[in-house]
């Protein structure tokens, strides 16, 4: 693993429950990716909504389609958050496909 990012350094440290925070930690998601070709993200110890799974991951998704899920690894994920990040990341595969097809006919 190239980089490893704590979300739980981060305020407010045990709960991230909006788009808003997800949009923060998606900054510095991407900063880790640009720098590192694979990131871990350390969810031990938190809880988090789907808001903020989406903003954080799904909107990569949405960006850079499937390839991004083989430069990340997910840890310490309890299990409301193991559903949250398989319901965002199929979703957003899902839209991806799509917006792809569209692009393509």
């Amino acid at each position: 693993m190239d980089a490893h990012l704590e979300c739980s350094k981060y305020p407010p440290h045990h709960f991230f429950g909006t788009r808003f925070i997800g949009q923060q930690m998606r900054g510095e998601l991407e900063a880790l990716l640009d720098r590192h070709q694979d990131v871990e993200v350390d969810f031990t110890g938190l809880n988090a909504t789907q808001s903020f799974i989406d903003e954080m991951i799904g909107v990569l998704v949405l960006r850079y389609g499937p390839a991004i899920l083989h430069r990340l690894t997910f840890k310490g994920c309890n299990e409301d958050i193991q559903t949250i990040l398989h319901f965002v990341v199929s979703s957003r595969l899902a839209d991806f496909e799509a917006n792809r097809q569209l692009t393509t006919h």
